[in-house]
């Protein structure tokens, strides 16, 4: 498998796999001690035992600060990001200004029913509280026109305020503990990160 993936996609190959090995291997070598047990995947063994050698070989050193940062974005993600709000509105100013007020308000109110239907449909997939069904559904149209916000975001912290009012399981559970079988896993995440699923 990963010999196809260097194959089709090489880049894709580096990012996921090789620096991993590489990041992986390196931490597990300048870890102390004399022995060392790392759990890793299957996928990841060859490249970590051939990354180790090269290492005590000293053909590679133990710098990571070349894929320990993230690159700066470019100006093309904000521009596609932003363009396509700003298609949608322009449609629907194109709607009420050329086509009539009638046609436009037609537009509006189907691009209103697209976008709440469908996050409504999530919500209650999701088991969602009902308080935050409705607001998932308000909070669509609204979410849909800002490209750093997506209504499972504002659905999955509302889940969270009500999980925790109705359960107090964050007012009684201390952070550093983990969580028990069953507990807070069930209680608490799940249906946080249910509805995050939505954005």
């Amino acid at each position: 498998m990963m010999d196809e993936m260097a194959k089709e996609l090489p880049s894709v190959k580096e990012v996921l796999i090789d620096e991993r090995d590489r990041y992986l291997a390196t931490s597990i070598f300048l870890s102390p001690g004399e022995k060392k047990l790392a759990v890793i995947g299957a996928g990841h063994q060859t490249g970590i035992i051939k990354t180790i050698k090269a290492i005590e070989e000293g053909s590679i050193g133990t710098d990571l600060s070349d894929i320990s940062t993230a690159p700066k974005g470019g100006k093309s993600g904000k521009i596609i990001s932003w363009g396509f709000p700003i298609l949608i509105v322009g449609f629907l100013l194109y709607g009420f200004f050329n086509l009539g007020q009638s046609e436009g308000i037609k537009m509006f109110g189907y691009w209103l029913a697209v976008n709440m239907s469908f996050t409504a449909i999530g919500a209650i997939l999701a088991l969602a509280h009902p308080l935050n069904i409705l607001v998932s559904i308000l909070a669509a149209p609204l979410t849909s026109l800002h490209p750093g916000i997506g209504v499972g975001m504002v659905s999955g912290l509302m889940e969270l305020r009500s999980e925790n009012q109705r359960s107090g399981t964050l007012n009684n559970w201390e952070m550093m503990q983990p969580p028990s079988r069953g507990g807070i896993a069930t209680e608490y995440y799940t249906p946080f990160l249910c509805s995050s699923t939505q954005a």
